[in-house]
């Protein structure tokens, strides 16, 4: 408790910091002057840590992790880790470090995961845990509250894809651009971002293929054009990238995405997401007997395991041996 109090003809301020008490001349002899001292030296403190140290605000620490650790990465990635810190600063700005517990960061979680999905609530704990880790690195703290946490489980097992009726309801219910990215990931199993991110000198049409600069791994991944060649002629060309909004700038994922999901909801798609698109692509690619191993390479999985689970939708090159293994216990049980 905060309190003042006349030792001779001077008066003292007593007041508590992190559990100790701190007993400091206010050095007047007015009981007003000595109230205000108590005021500012205590707001002093409160700036304080535990060993001195100036205490830091999230909004300070996640400015800087903007600028030394997302400034210099593509556009999309800048504008997706932005978008992340502003969800983070409404729960957290204001705070000083030392005041973000495990508790509060687990209790920010369990809200978030009740109307996201846990791959994004995930990416929000990465880029916490990496504000944090920036602030160790400067001194500004000394743990980081994101250790220890629970693992955040996410299920990659989804690989909803269209029949080929959905996909011509869809078709009919997309109007031009939407419709034209749709055919786009359906036909080369690029995702959104990468279709959006295209550009014309990404397209060459002498030796059939599409440069995809901007990928999730960070790597330019070169893929057949083929039969997304009569998409791409349909569009306009007086501006760079090939599906520019009206003022001929890039789409945004978020909106394009939200649009055409919406339509296809519309349409009577239940459980869709553009994405969904892409596994349609791959699913089809598998069932008329595409190799896994060149749709790794389309795709640009990292690794087989990814692809891997395109693999239940091919079967015919498991029939002759299915066929000689049942030959082969018959002739055992006879």
């Amino acid at each position: 408790m905060a309190t003042v109090y006349k030792r001779g003809r001077t008066y003292w301020v007593r007041y508590q910091w992190y559990g100790q008490e701190i007993r400091k001349s206010a050095r007047t002899t007015s009981k007003n002057e000595a109230r205000e001292y108590l005021s500012e030296v205590q707001e002093q403190y409160r700036q304080l840590d535990l060993h001195g140290r100036q205490r830091v605000t999230f909004d300070h620490a996640a400015a800087t992790y903007i600028q030394e650790h997302v400034a210099k990465k593509k556009v999309s990635t800048i504008g997706f880790y932005q978008q992340v810190v502003r969800i983070l600063a409404k729960e957290f700005s204001g705070m000083y470090l030392d005041q973000i517990s495990r508790a509060k960061v687990a209790n920010f979680e369990s809200a978030q995961l009740r109307s996201l999905s846990a791959s994004r609530v995930k990416h929000y704990r990465a880029a916490l845990s990496g504000i944090f880790k920036t602030a160790i690195r400067y001194d500004w703290i000394d743990g980081n509250p994101c250790r220890d946490l629970d693992p955040i489980k996410i299920d990659n097992a989804r690989y909803r894809f269209l029949t080929p009726a959905e996909w011509k309801t869809l078709k009919a219910a997309l109007p031009e651009p939407e419709r034209s990215i749709a055919e786009t990931s359906v036909l080369r199993g690029m995702r959104l971002g990468e279709i959006l991110s295209l550009k014309w000198e990404h397209i060459d049409e002498m030796r059939d293929e599409i440069t995809m600069p901007d990928t999730k791994g960070n790597r330019p991944r070169v893929i057949p054009l083929e039969t997304a060649r009569e998409v791409f002629h349909r569009q306009p060309t007086r501006h760079g990238v090939v599906f520019p909004n009206r003022y001929g700038r890039p789409m945004t994922v978020h909106n394009t995405s939200k649009r055409i999901n919406k339509l296809a909801r519309a349409a009577g798609i239940e459980d869709f997401t553009f994405h969904d698109l892409r596994h349609t692509f791959a699913s089809w690619y598998v069932q008329r007997g595409g190799d896994l191993y060149r749709l790794q390479r389309i795709l640009g999985h990292k690794s087989p395991a990814m692809t891997q689970r395109y693999a239940h939708l091919r079967i015919d090159d498991l029939r002759e041996p299915a066929q000689m293994s049942a030959q082969h216990t018959r002739d055992f049980l006879n």
